[in-house]
């Protein structure tokens, strides 16, 4: 598993929150399992107040369910909750897409999504998969900024990283993501002057394909929730 990335000029309170998050989404802390505050503070070594508080705020994303005066506990995989999130995600991307200016893009990011792709296209047949979803991650952030809308692209890396659970979970359940990486390597040739419709065509195509995927996936290992942890 990739070690978790920490901005140390965060708040304890944030810490806790990004290490917490980033240990539910990767599957390290599995659908139903449960802890209390003390169980939590000695396991990730945090104090018991940026724990509390940590906890809160994954509450309020659905990650965990509180429970009073015994801890949380993580949530179940939902299906449906991934297929609406899956509906919005793919709206987003495509909206982004149409709004991309590509007589006006900069060469420095066209050489930046380049070497994403490049990173997916050597690594694709990797027993080590990681290093291959953080390039499409990077892929995904870095065009989706492209479109210069502020609340567009906020709400899209919101989203994106609650779906980071499912992008986890399917990551060895799927076949070697060898369709995806061409299909990326389509969206950045779309990314050339008078190229905004084929552009959105093909990350229209790519999003709903990959969606289908992954959601048939989920819908076929869990029955409609993820029940046991993956082990990765």
């Amino acid at each position: 598993m990739n070690k978790i990335k920490i901005n140390e000029t965060h708040s304890l309170s944030d810490t806790a929150y990004q290490t917490l998050r980033q240990a539910i989404l990767s599957g390290e802390l599995a659908a139903g399992f449960f802890a209390s505050d003390r169980e939590l503070c000695e396991r990730f070594s945090f104090s018991r107040t940026p724990v509390r508080e940590a906890v809160l705020r994954l509450r309020d994303e659905q990650l965990v369910e509180v429970l009073p005066r015994k801890g949380m506990r993580v949530c179940a995989l939902m299906v449906d909750d991934m297929r609406e999130m899956s509906v919005v995600l793919k709206a987003l991307a495509v909206q982004a897409a149409a709004q991309i200016s590509a007589d006006a893009l900069d060469a420095s990011d066209v050489a930046t999504i380049e070497d994403h792709v490049s990173r997916m296209e050597k690594t694709v047949s990797d027993e080590d998969r990681g290093v291959w979803l953080d390039a499409e991650t990077q892929f995904h952030m870095h065009l989706i900024r492209l479109c210069k809308n502020k609340r567009l692209i906020g709400i899209y890396e919101n989203l994106f990283g609650l779906m980071e659970r499912a992008r986890y979970f399917t990551l060895y359940l799927r076949q070697t993501p060898v369709e995806s990486t061409e299909e990326y390597r389509q969206i950045l040739s779309a990314l050339t002057p008078g190229g905004r419709e084929r552009l959105v065509q093909v990350y229209s195509a790519h999003w709903q394909r990959s969606s289908d995927e992954m959601l048939q996936l989920i819908s076929k290992y869990t029955k409609g929730t993820v029940r046991a942890s993956l082990g990765m």
